[in-house]
């Protein structure tokens, strides 16, 4: 019996027994080695007892990129790592999820608007967005030119279908009289009454009404343009509205990356229900419209120690704020009338102060502050160190001990993977100008600047990138480990298809030592993080790098400040943001 590596359908003699499965260019995880299940499923009951199984440990953050050629939209989902059902879930590079996304409609019939003008009139929906054309049914006016029957009596025909209404009769410099000489009949002008009536085979004029059903003009998902009809009447208009809506995008316990579509909703829609086994890791709130459409990210994320503290002390100055605060009402109102005459002292400086008395207290930092002597004594010679008694202890030990098992129980070994080598590897830039962004950045100024306040207490995954992307810069690769003389087929950058060009001198196909140089250009529209470049050779021999893209911006924010002291303000400033 022989084995060989191989892929599903690739039209190689024998049984295939899948080994590997690969999501998107990502190796998907395997279960653990037998030995490892009792402890593996232990640590996942633990968590789902204790957290409740899913959330993000690090990254994982939705971005959201232009919608590709087809329509289709596109996110990435940035490198992270998650417990999914207490299951361990490591993603070592960005993910695209490419999403077909069909709206639903709801069909409106018949909705009125008024028409006040004869020339072009514009309108809008009253829901939309319209994907679809639209009908309108609009009233007009027409004189038409009309002959009469053969004989006294008879019904002519207008020209137009839906007349609703006859303006009036005419035949040189006489005007018929409605329903005494003739009345409208089936959208003909019926000569049946008793009055008087046109010569039989004689040609008259008739100025009438009608409903015209025609196509919109200058339709918009918003609105639409129509030629005005007659006015002072009501024009009704039929349409197909998408209905808004929010999915989901998700991940499962083996890493893969799913949407959830969302139910439908005329003005607002809500979150679907995520099952059980999976961790939402965004929303995307579906209007159908390209400048209104948004992705949240609001994966259950875990929060480190320090955070935690940084908001129970936030707390803690809020209470004691809003206790001062009511201290200072009470107060207020109870001796409202035993305050004329008094000030309050800012302690900007001394000028408020009683010069006529010796002053024992300092003004310093808008505080008053006690006098506090400071000065330096001599301990014993000068020349004797002294030191409290110690004994030496093991402070840091090695107690573990190693094992060993198998990791290929199968073993079988195919061909390794390539060796690629990219140059530039990493590509960090800074952006040229300032990004206005609504950042509110609330800090305490005697312990945080603007900068330190945004590193460690700002939560950077509300902020929205999914503007910025990679540079088209050209990247040059060294290539090792496919077969002597084998051409390389493709070349991937985050999913997306490259083209390659060789080094000059050179060719696409491996030399004699299985060695490939070349060069490529990043891609357009892709969001920033670590990607994943794949390159497959037509003889099956495959490898992958990792590019990291980066970007320093600058990014202009407001926030509120106050201080130890009690003093507190409000202001803009400039932060520095590396992603």
């Amino acid at each position: 019996m022989s084995t060989a590596w191989g892929v599903q359908g690739d039209g190689q003699p024998g049984n295939f027994y899948p080994v590997w499965t690969i999501r998107d260019g990502v190796v998907t995880p395997r279960e653990p080695a037998p030995t490892m299940n009792a402890t593996t499923q232990a640590i996942e009951r633990y968590d789902r007892d204790s957290t409740g199984g899913s959330y993000v440990v690090r990254g994982l953050v939705t971005i959201q990129s232009d919608d590709d050629e087809q329509g289709r939209q596109v996110f990435a989902v940035t490198a992270g790592a998650a417990r999914i059902s207490g299951r361990a879930v490591e993603q070592p590079v960005d993910r695209r999820v490419v999403f077909a996304a069909v709206p639903d409609v709801e069909l409106i019939s018949g909705e009125p608007h008024n028409v006040d003008t004869a020339g072009l009139l514009h309108v809008q929906f009253d829901r939309w967005p319209v994907l679809q054309p639209a009908k309108v049914k609009i009233p007009r006016n027409r004189v038409a030119q009309i002959s009469h029957g053969p004989f006294l009596g008879a019904a002519d025909p207008l020209p137009e279908n839906s007349v609703y209404k006859i303006n009036s009769v005419k035949q040189g410099g006489t005007t018929y009289q409605k329903d005494v000489d003739y009345k409208l009949t089936a959208g003909q002008v019926d000569w049946s009454p008793d009055g008087a009536e046109v010569v039989p085979g004689s040609e008259y004029t008739v100025d009438f009404d009608y409903i015209s059903t025609e196509d919109v003009l200058n339709q918009t998902p918003r609105g639409f343009d129509v030629q005005g009809g007659v006015p002072q009447t009501v024009l009704q208009v039929d349409y197909a509205y998408a209905m808004k809506r929010i999915d989901r995008i998700v991940m499962n316990g083996a890493g893969e990356l799913d949407i959830i579509k969302g139910i439908p909703a005329t003005w607002q829609p809500v979150d679907p229900d995520v099952p059980g086994g999976v961790l939402a890791l965004a929303s995307v709130v579906q209007t159908w419209d390209a400048d209104t459409r948004r992705t949240v990210a609001d994966a259950v994320r875990t929060v480190q120690m320090d955070t935690l503290v940084s908001y129970a002390t936030r707390m803690d100055d809020i209470e004691l704020d809003l206790a001062e605060l009511r201290l200072a009402t009470d107060v207020a109102g109870r001796y409202s009338g035993l305050k004329k005459g008094y000030f309050a002292d800012p302690m900007m400086d001394n000028t408020m102060r009683d010069q006529g008395r010796e002053q024992t207290a300092m003004v310093s930092g808008q505080a008053l502050q006690l006098y506090e002597f400071e000065g330096a004594f001599l301990m014993g010679d000068g020349v004797t160190a002294y030191g409290l008694a110690y004994d030496f202890v093991a402070a840091v030990s090695q107690l573990s001990f190693s094992r060993a098992m198998a990791i290929n129980p199968s073993g079988a070994a195919g061909q390794l993977p390539a060796t690629i080598a990219l140059q530039p590897a990493v590509d960090r830039w800074e952006a040229p100008y300032p990004q206005a962004y609504p950042l509110a950045i609330d800090r305490n100024a005697s312990r945080y600047t603007i900068q330190s306040a945004f590193d460690e207490l700002y939560d950077k995954s509300t902020i929205d990138v999914s503007n910025v992307h990679m540079r088209q810069i050209e990247v040059t690769f060294s290539l090792s480990g496919f077969r002597p003389l084998e051409p390389l087929a493709s070349v991937a950058f985050d999913g997306v298809p490259v083209a390659v060009t060789p080094v000059a001198g050179g060719s696409l196909i491996a030399n004699a030592r299985g060695e490939v140089y070349g060069a490529f250009t990043v891609p357009a529209n892709i969001s920033i993080g670590m990607k994943a470049v794949e390159f497959v050779g037509e003889n099956g021999s495959k490898g992958s790098a990792n590019y990291l893209g980066g970007a320093v911006l600058t990014l202009k924010t407001y926030g509120r400040w106050s201080t130890m002291y009690g003093g507190y303000g409000a202001g803009s400033g400039v932060v520095t943001y590396v992603i």
